[in-house]
């Protein structure tokens, strides 16, 4: 006879142990969970194997990995709203909770040249918030996700503003006097009160610039109308810092973070916590270079690209699966994604570091990640719908994660047996070997 998997409401309730607790929320029969092609298909069986047969290392690694009571990590999974308007996100809040999210982060409020995603990474005026919404629709936003313990992460741009030329104009003005003073009259008068001189002169920054020591001040792609960090600058940034906290966001994201100065983003963080010490801050740091995360980490988390792309490596079977236990890691509170709005929606990073919508070693490496706990969660919205024979894993996973942090699990010491499988369920192999994932959580702090 058929055997249904438990109810997981019944495993929290009766503390079923962890590995009772994924396998049911995954929707895995006893049978299934023996042959886990039966429900996944043949094609992603061998990354599931992997997965279920190192239970013990996915299921029980939260205090060791920094997620425990007393963890430094503010926020541990957080639902991407990209380009979302406010007043509809206010509706989605109790999904979102139920899910086991614990932060919203959205995309950047202030005045921007238009709607598009893209759009609201080119700022016209941080005075102003507006495009996606009201600042009475960010307040209400705020205090609506404050009453379902939802935090609201802000995206802050604050490396450049809009585009005025293209690349090719500007190079073109380098060598005519009357195109250059029309173009430098434009930074005078599109983002008042910044002027010419609250910007870097332009310098072309392309290839190997944007790493390098020219990305602290060149124009990315030769047309990021790239700021100086000037008083009116400043000023006109921490400004807007007040007025997204004095709306209720508690969490702060910077856009392109490598290319601005780390002293001048420990002010930013600085200030930050003078007026709200509970705030949330990470940087965006688009690079695998861990030498190039190591100059942000002193200040605020970043964001794990050598962990994102890494995984996919081994959920594309591009490298084997006992990578899974040494996959690298910029810190143990850094921001973590399979993938996000980057490797999605730039087509050539999505060439290169992303999957397909329907890729089911999409899913699969968001099953290991949610459910292996660490560092803070990044969901892209459309991922978490992903299906694989009409099971939904990553919502599964996103909800085992959040019972786990509920549990408050005890720090593990993590067994590791081959990839055989008997048709229990259990190991078929009593060989094992102990592996210490993390050094132990930090102390609570008093």
């Amino acid at each position: 006879a058929r055997t249904e998997p438990c109810n997981p409401c019944s495993l929290v309730a009766h503390a079923a142990t962890p590995t009772e607790l994924f396998f049911s929320l995954m929707g895995l029969t006893p049978r299934q969970r023996a042959s886990p092609q039966l429900r996944y298909g043949q094609n992603v069986t061998k990354l599931l194997l992997s997965v279920f047969t190192l239970g013990s290392l996915i299921t029980t690694s939260f205090a060791s990995s920094g997620m425990a009571a007393g963890s430094p990590v503010k926020t541990n999974t957080i639902f991407h709203a990209f380009n979302w308007r406010l007043s509809p996100l206010v509706h989605r809040l109790g999904h979102i909770r139920e899910l086991g999210y614990d932060a919203v982060q959205i995309s950047p409020v202030q005045k921007s040249v238009g709607d598009e995603w893209w759009a609201r990474y080119q700022p016209m005026s941080f005075s102003q918030i507006e495009g996606l919404g009201s600042k009475e629709e960010l307040t209400d936003l705020c205090a609506r996700a404050g009453e379902k313990g939802i935090m609201v992460v802000a995206d802050l741009v604050f490396n450049h503003m809009a585009v005025i030329a293209r690349r090719e104009e500007w190079k073109k003005a380098q060598h005519d006097t009357h195109k250059k003073e029309h173009l430098m009259h434009q930074l005078d008068t599109k983002f008042k009160p910044l002027d010419r001189t609250d910007f870097h002169p332009w310098k072309d920054m392309m290839g190997e610039d944007w790493d390098n020591e020219h990305r602290f001040d060149g124009w990315g792609a030769g047309e990021w109308s790239d700021l100086k960090a000037t008083p009116k600058v400043m000023k006109l940034h921490t400004d807007h810092i007040d007025d997204l906290l004095a709306c209720g966001v508690r969490g702060f994201r910077f856009d392109a973070a490598k290319h601005i100065a780390p002293e001048t983003m420990k002010r930013y963080v600085d200030h930050i916590v003078s007026v709200c010490p509970e705030a949330f801050v990470y940087f965006e740091v688009l690079s695998d270079s861990m030498q190039m995360h190591a100059l942000s980490t002193p200040t605020a988390p970043t964001t794990d690209f050598p962990l994102c792309y890494a995984l996919r490596k081994v959920a594309r079977g591009e490298t084997c699966t006992s990578k899974l236990l040494d996959l690298p890691t910029v810190s143990s509170d850094s921001i973590r994604f399979v993938r996000n709005h980057d490797t999605i929606m730039n087509h050539d990073f999505d060439r290169s570091h992303g999957y397909r919508k329907t890729d089911p070693a999409c899913a699969l490496a968001w099953v290991f990640l949610l459910s292996f706990g660490g560092g803070s969660a990044l969901v892209f919205p459309e991922d978490e719908e992903m299906c694989i024979n009409k099971g939904k894993p990553v919502q599964a996973a996103l909800k085992f994660r959040r019972a786990m942090l509920d549990r408050g699990n005890p720090a593990p010491k993590v067994l590791l047996f081959n990839h055989t499988v008997a048709s229990t369920g259990a190991p078929a192999s009593s060989t094992s070997r102990e592996h210490v994932l993390r050094s132990p959580p930090p102390p609570p702090a008093n």
